[in-house]
């Protein structure tokens, strides 16, 4: 694989999500809502709104509303996440030729640095990604994010550079961690 005549080595693979996928988080991810304002409704209704039966209406009117509202954004977000994963690169992270790790992110932008600025490399899972980001992922793929930690040229406090949609993402920063950046196995080597 080149770019701009330059040999990329792929390091970590993006998780693309189709359209069933899409679909089947969002009916549950639709049914998680409902249950909530159905449970909240009950509440409501069993602590204050017994003795005002016109405001539980207008509340429970309101309530509805808004689960539509909700629901339908839940869609509209998984159709434009499926929609959009296809036409990324198929990996998040590459190599470099030349020294440098580039970060493809789903929309086609690309960030890149030099290795050699390289702290440190760290996965962060999305655990709650499946429901609230990442719908339905089939195969559980521990997909998650991955974030750079670069020396910062002023000093003080790292420059944090992340990339998201990462598949098997623990395993991809122990493997950049061990292989590309050898200087920096310290107290985060597991993670």
């Amino acid at each position: 694989m080149t770019e701009d005549g330059i040999q990329l080595t792929p390091l970590a693979g993006r998780v693309v999500l189709n359209k069933k996928e899409a679909i089947t988080g969002s009916v549950f991810l639709a049914i998680l809502i409902n249950i909530f304002i159905l449970v909240l409704v009950q509440a409501l209704n069993a602590l204050v709104l017994a003795s005002v039966p016109a405001l539980f209406w207008v509340l429970t009117a309101l309530l509805i509303a808004a689960d539509a509202v909700l629901c339908v954004l839940v869609f509209r977000r998984a159709i434009t996440d499926a929609d959009e994963g296809t036409c990324a690169p198929p990996y998040t992270i590459a190599y470099r030729r030349d020294g440098y790790i580039v970060l493809c992110h789903k929309n086609g932008e690309r960030e890149y640095f030099a290795v050699t600025d390289v702290v440190d490399v760290k996965a962060f899972p999305a655990k709650l990604g499946f429901i609230v980001n990442g719908w339905a992922y089939s195969g559980n793929l521990n997909y998650g994010r991955i974030t750079f930690y670069l020396a910062s040229p002023y000093g003080g406090e790292p420059i944090k550079k992340s990339v998201k949609y990462v598949v098997n993402c623990a395993q991809a920063a122990v493997y950049i961690r061990e292989v590309f950046l050898p200087g920096c196995r310290g107290e985060n080597a597991d993670k």
